[in-house]
């Protein structure tokens, strides 16, 4: 399998198939909350295997935090689609794509990911604590926007950050004190 049109040729050949949020019950009908469909959708992918892709047809999904746990080869993207992040996370976290465990070779593309714009909501793009081991992860061609925290893949007192690209993605309006 390949992707075609607006779906970038150069992500990947995809062995193991792409599974649409819409056929695990997302609907990105801009109201219902989709968080647990599409959480769903990702525990599937990566249970399925290296090479698996998760698609976001276009639509807007509210969203709670994503959790990417323990995953090789996996890719996430858009063609049109929002995820809008909604709620308010915990203290010391965020609500984003969160990367768990280790993830090698992952890429996150063509996704608009928008916050509130309300600070103690704490809505971000992508985000790691530190201990997590990320390796070969591309992140790129993605809108994020209306959040306190862009793109922070942590490393800073365990774990490891090494040849990871990204490029090419649109901040706007980063918010707050935690902007970046």
């Amino acid at each position: 399998v390949f992707f075609a049109g607006n779906h970038h040729a150069d992500l990947w050949p995809l062995a193991s198939g792409i599974l649409s949020v819409k056929d695990w019950g997302a609907l990105g009908d801009g109201v219902t909350d989709d968080t647990a469909k599409i959480q769903s959708c990702i525990n599937a992918a990566i249970a399925r295997g290296p090479g698996t892709a998760v698609f976001f047809p276009d639509g807007t999904y509210p969203s709670g935090n994503l959790v990417v746990q323990n995953a090789t080869r996996l890719v996430v993207y858009g063609n049109g689609a929002t995820i809008a992040w909604q709620g308010t996370a915990g203290a010391g976290l965020y609500i984003g794509f969160e990367f768990i465990g280790t993830l090698d070779g992952c890429v996150f593309h063509n996704l608009h990911l928008l916050g509130d714009a309300v600070v103690t909501n704490r809505h971000a793009g992508f985000w790691s604590l530190s201990g997590q081991t990320i390796s070969n992860m591309e992140i790129r061609d993605n809108v994020i926007e209306n959040v306190v925290l862009g793109i922070s893949l942590n490393a800073n007192l365990a774990g490891s950050v090494r040849d990871c690209t990204i490029a090419y993605n649109r901040l706007a309006n980063i918010v707050g004190a935690n902007a970046g």
